[in-house]
């Protein structure tokens, strides 16, 4: 016949304050009534995991775009495309066209390298791509108003200017003419005809060559953000 197994024997609780023997579980001591507050081993422990989880350093959420690296590859890209844009003059202006798809381009390679884990697709690159766009664009408006500001009153080059714009306006009358109906007026071409036609002419265009960078850019970046998004795939397949 087995021997009974032993019962563990359960001391009695002192009271944390006057030793007194207490019952197991007493909230209260019965001789001096002082409160009794314990924690128990796994409480301790789970205390001790919670403190070290709080402690572990966030990791980067890479399926969301981090704002502060895409503004700072978005400025270097732009900046540079932007520059190049405005060194262009004349019939080298369709290469501008270039330097807008190469700057969006450029803007998400940079990403990439600094995010290599990073989930770029192509709602990254074009956002990425718009960055660069407004960076790029707003650089070559200066760069190109504060050139023509120095061309007419530096170097005395405004009647060349008011030819070229003068011929500009002519063509363009020349298409409104085609369109419009007959007996009518294209409002527009009233205003840049008038004394201050030339500034508005000037104005009109770079807008139209802002919004132009800003829409190149934001495709051209959406395209170079699927591509690393697919390049990606493939190496994942690959390993």
């Amino acid at each position: 016949m087995a021997s009974p197994i032993p019962m563990p024997v359960r001391r009695p609780v002192p009271c944390i304050r006057c030793q007194a023997d207490l019952p197991d579980g007493a909230a209260y001591c019965a001789a001096c009534g002082a409160p009794q507050l314990r924690v128990t081993e796994d409480e301790i422990a789970a205390a001790a995991a919670m403190l070290a989880g709080a402690n572990l350093p966030r990791q980067q959420d890479l399926a969301a775009i981090q704002w502060p690296a895409a503004v700072s590859v978005a400025l270097v890209a732009g900046l540079g495309a932007g520059v190049l844009s405005s060194m262009l003059v004349g019939g080298l202006q369709f290469f501008m066209l270039i330097w807008i798809i190469g700057g969006a381009a450029a803007g998400v390679t940079l990403y990439s390298r600094r995010f290599p884990r990073a989930s770029i697709g192509s709602s990254v690159g074009a956002r990425i791509g718009i960055l660069t766009g407004f960076f790029c664009a707003s650089v070559s408006t200066l760069l190109s108003s504060l050139t023509l500001v120095a061309q007419r009153f530096l170097f005395g080059q405004g009647h060349q200017i008011d030819s070229t714009m003068d011929e500009l306006v002519h063509q363009l009358a020349v298409v409104s003419a085609q369109m419009t109906p007959p007996g009518q007026q294209n409002p527009y071409m009233v205003q840049v005809q008038g004394p201050e036609g030339h500034a508005i002419l000037m104005v009109t265009a770079m807008i139209s060559s802002f919004f132009f960078t800003l829409l190149v850019m934001s495709i051209s970046g959406a395209v170079s953000g699927h591509y690393f998004a697919m390049r990606r795939k493939v190496q994942g397949r690959t390993t």
